[in-house]
């Protein structure tokens, strides 16, 4: 009975002992704070610029800004320069070499760019409508370049890599869905409407056995397709409500075979 005794009392005592162990470790923690960032929710710097693609094409891509990468127009002229590196491998500026820029202004919807020194490899023209492309969502419509005793001047409506097969007095701009943005195509045709562009955009694509029919309204835009071969895929429609966001409308339909197949706001 004393062993017994003496087990309970040495058991209590140990029990006892852990108890204070515990205790005295828990008030001796050292307790931090713990805050979450949610990067997600941090709105990301970005903008399109224009730039040359691996088949020498001109390319509205969208990039990524540092944080304090201000979206000013001198600050985006210097993406064809000095901060090349923010373009992604693949692309690159119609700049081959350096450009020395000694002075930009805006008059009315015109930039101005007054170049010092540019290296004898560099396409001015090809720069030209890489900026007008570039900052048309700076409200500018018209890019002059002063270099050399000369000016260039490109537009809004500049050929953008034309077709050159195909003729006529019009200009059409069709856009080709990318990955990182869109290559705009400029088709010369005898008509200058949006059945045209949706032909010229059939016609690139290689897609001959397709009717089709618009019927066209201040409020909404309805795309009729005839295509019983079933050429008009999902990558094909994907380009086709790519292009059909460039329109005035304020929605947008797709029938397909009598069926809809998409519909879509573009406002």
């Amino acid at each position: 009975m004393k062993k017994i005794g003496l087990f309970f009392i040495c058991g209590l005592l140990l029990i006892m002992v852990v108890v204070w162990i515990v205790y005295a470790n828990k008030n001796n923690e050292t307790h931090y704070e713990i805050k979450f960032v949610n990067d997600l929710s941090r709105e990301k710097n970005e903008t399109y610029v224009c730039v040359i693609n691996q088949d020498e094409q001109l390319e509205m891509i969208k990039v990524e800004l540092p944080n304090d990468f201000p979206k000013s127009i001198g600050s985006i002229l210097k993406i064809y320069n000095e901060h090349r590196n923010i373009i992604p491998l693949g692309y690159k500026t119609p700049v081959i070499n350096n450009i020395t820029i000694s002075n930009y202004e805006i008059v009315g919807k015109t930039l101005i760019v007054t170049i010092d020194d540019l290296d004898n490899k560099t396409n001015i023209l090809n720069l030209a409508k890489s900026w007008v492309l570039t900052f048309q969502n700076y409200g500018i419509d018209k890019i002059k370049i002063k270099y050399s005793g000369k000016v260039y001047t490109v537009d809004e409506n500049c050929n953008i890599n034309a077709n050159s097969s195909a003729t006529g007095n019009y200009q059409n701009t069709f856009y080709i869905k990318t990955d990182l943005g869109y290559i705009p195509i400029t088709y010369h045709s005898l008509e200058d409407n949006f059945q045209t562009k949706i032909k010229c955009l059939f016609d690139y694509l290689n897609i001959s056995n397709v009717s089709y029919e618009i019927d066209n309204s201040e409020e909404c835009l309805y795309l009729y397709l005839n295509d019983h071969d079933n050429l008009v895929t999902k990558e094909v429609l994907k380009q086709l409500e790519f292009n059909l966001k460039f329109m005035d409308n304020k929605y947008a339909v797709i029938i397909k075979n009598g069926i809809i197949i998409s519909e879509f706001a573009l406002k």
